[in-house]
């Protein structure tokens, strides 16, 4: 039971971690974008 409760808690860590990785990529992505468009104007 104990060691099943620990390979959920890596399994949900792993997921989250990968899951803010993603988001703070596609925010940066779009900050530069916008960037990019503000600097064109």
């Amino acid at each position: 039971m104990k060691k099943g409760l620990r390979l959920w808690s890596l399994l949900t860590i792993a997921f989250i971690s990968t899951l803010f990785l993603i988001t703070s990529l596609f925010y940066g992505l779009m900050v530069y974008q916008t960037a990019q468009s503000v600097r064109k104007t």
